[in-house]
């Protein structure tokens, strides 16, 4: 048995025989699937907060019983770039954190009460992207498998009672708090925008001096925020992006990577905002609270600059690809649930699944990569012992009611 954070991974020792009944215990209080560990048939539990929930529930099956044996996490290395490129996010809230409580400062400075309020705002939204931007792997994870529920849903795929996507959208074992922090996480950028909508305007009310620079600032961070929280991410469909004109093509690129707008704004803010510091203190027109105010303005746009452009290079999704085994737990579970659909339609579904998983970003492999991969799963489940040869059967062979009727 392996736990990684809540999730448990249980696997079959040698011989272990029919272990379906194991899975029928948890599966009436877990979100259970089939999958693959350390390429061996296993069982991946969702929804465990600590992993004597496990042994309490099974009891000699886990614990002594050599029916189930203990296998050892296994963590890729990832190299300098992998980590930045993982918590870029983070380190732009931080760096935007920074910024906002000098922001504070400068108007306290000025006695101005407009410009507390753009620092105060604005930290609101980056302590939100820092909280809830980055959500552990075993959340983002069944964030996902939700999303990938839906799209099911949409496609007019029905998922089936028991399966581990059905478990994961219909929130079993999620209180209220996880039930709210599933909600942030999913919407953190929608807060980061209303963070800059109203700090943007704030800060336009804030110049009282009649330039233009503060407005066209501002209304460039407004612009830039809501636009990267309006498009969905998605990853480039390479057959698409082929036959794309150059506008398209341009589309498709910053959907890939929405947050690049904000960023981008962001930094054209900076820019904007840091000129006018340089005029200002060039042409000798600086009063005695603009020269008292100057390091703190410096230090506000060195600091939202990094942040700013730190942004421009994050994913809204929160950061670098997924891990090998969290590719393999969806492609598992879409696999169950597609196993389980009449075999006149199956292909087809597979095959619409796994267009749209080409577009998720962090999924590796092209469409017909993951339609393979969502093959072998299915595949897999013949020789998965947690499943019952019964219940394989009923996976694979299943007619719908209209079909059989036309036999």
């Amino acid at each position: 048995m392996e736990s990684v954070g809540s999730m448990v991974y249980l696997q079959p020792s040698e011989n272990a025989g029919d272990l379906s009944k194991v899975r029928a215990e948890l599966q009436s209080d877990f979100s259970v699937s089939p999958t693959i560990r350390n390429g061996k048939p296993a069982l991946r539990v969702s929804g465990v907060k600590n992993p004597s929930e496990i042994i309490e529930k099974l009891g000699d099956s886990v614990n002594g019983n050599p029916q189930i044996e203990e296998i050892k996490p296994q963590e890729e290395k990832k190299n300098f770039g992998d980590m930045i490129k993982a918590n870029s996010l983070q380190a732009a809230a931080a760096f935007a954190f920074l910024g906002d409580i000098l922001y504070i400062a400068e108007g306290f400075i000025r006695g101005n009460n407009a410009l507390k309020g753009v620092g105060a705002t604005f930290a609101v939204g980056d302590a939100i992207v820092s909280a809830f931007g980055h959500p552990s792997p075993d959340k983002a994870e069944r964030s996902l498998i939700r999303k990938i529920g839906a799209e099911m849903e949409k496609q007019g795929i029905v998922i089936p009672e028991g399966s581990a996507i059905k478990a994961e959208m219909l929130g079993k074992k999620d209180g209220f708090i996880e039930k709210v922090c599933n909600f942030m996480q999913e919407n953190v950028m929608m807060f980061k925008a209303a963070s800059k909508v109203i700090g943007g305007s704030l800060m336009i009310a804030s110049d009282k001096s009649g330039s233009n620079d503060t407005k066209i600032a501002g209304m460039m961070l407004i612009g830039g925020f809501v636009s990267s929280a309006l498009i969905q991410e998605k990853r480039i469909d390479p057959e698409k992006f082929e036959q794309a004109n150059i506008f398209e093509k341009g589309f498709m690129k910053v959907q890939a990577s929405p947050l690049i707008l904000g960023g981008g704004a962001g930094v054209g803010n900076n820019l904007v905002r840091g000129a006018a510091v340089i005029k200002k203190v060039t042409s000798g027109h600086l009063s005695e609270i603009d020269k008292q105010a100057l390091p703190v303005k410096i230090g506000t746009t060195a600091a939202l600059l990094t942040a700013n452009s730190l942004y421009a290079m994050s994913k809204t999704s929160g950061g670098g690809g997924k891990d090998n085994q969290i590719i393999s737990d969806i492609y598992a579970m879409s696999a169950q649930a597609l196993a389980a659909q009449p075999e006149e339609i199956r292909q087809e579904a597979i095959k619409q699944v796994a267009k749209n998983l080409g577009t998720i970003p962090g999924l590796t492999g092209d469409k017909t990569k993951i339609e393979s991969e969502i093959n072998n799963q299915i595949e897999s489940l013949t020789h998965n012992p947690f499943y019952a040869s019964n219940e394989i059967k009923s996976f694979t062979r299943q007619k719908s009611p209209e079909a059989a009727m036309s036999r």
